[in-house]
């Protein structure tokens, strides 16, 4: 067994006292340069190899003991009239087609779902957000954020093939001059 020192077994202590694992690796980033890998499983029984890997690392790239930042999660409470508004903007035929199949469910809340049938955008997305957002101004309706109506977009995705408008139509006159065509061999 390797050498210890009080200061070593005290960050042992505190790094086994402590249940978040970005607080082991900043306390474990304090002693991990100074060991091999065996020595620290002698010195902290059930240290994992990717702990261990990932403090080395901290202490590389933040230097060891310093402070690791949960990131921050921003969530905005998005008003359900507002939702609806923006969705029924973007289910208008003139941006989007909506496809004969399929719906993608939106969960607003645990309790509330919206479906919105699975669609195919005749704009891009940035387009469709300039659009909408100059409409919102024409009519002094307060909107969403630009960031926002990305991610409801993102959300309510769209497929990615074409539209094949007036297809049907094609079909049905190719059929009319098969009719017509063979009226006119048997007479």
């Amino acid at each position: 067994m390797p050498e210890i020192d009080q200061t070593t077994k005290t960050i042992i202590n505190a790094y086994n006292n402590v249940t978040d694992s970005r607080t082991q690796t900043q306390r474990l980033s304090l002693i991990v340069n100074s060991f091999t890998k065996v020595e620290l499983h002698k010195l902290i029984p059930g240290v994992s190899l990717f702990k261990i890997e990932s403090a080395r690392k901290h202490a590389l790239v933040t230097g060891p003991g310093h402070i690791i930042n949960k990131p921050k999660v921003y969530r905005n409470k998005l008003s359900k009239p507002k939702l609806t508004h923006f969705i029924e903007f973007i289910m208008n035929p003139l941006y989007s087609s909506v496809v004969g199949f399929g719906q993608t469910v939106l969960k607003l809340s645990p309790n509330e779902k919206l479906p919105i049938p699975k669609v195919i955008r005749n704009f891009i997305h940035p387009r469709i957000i300039s659009i909408y957002q100059s409409f919102c101004k024409e009519y002094d309706f307060e909107t969403f954020s630009r960031a926002s109506l990305y991610q409801i977009l993102k959300v309510c995705h769209a497929s990615k093939q074409r539209a094949l408008q007036g297809l049907d139509n094609t079909a049905a006159a190719g059929m009319n001059s098969i009719d017509m065509l063979s009226k006119l061999v048997q007479k």
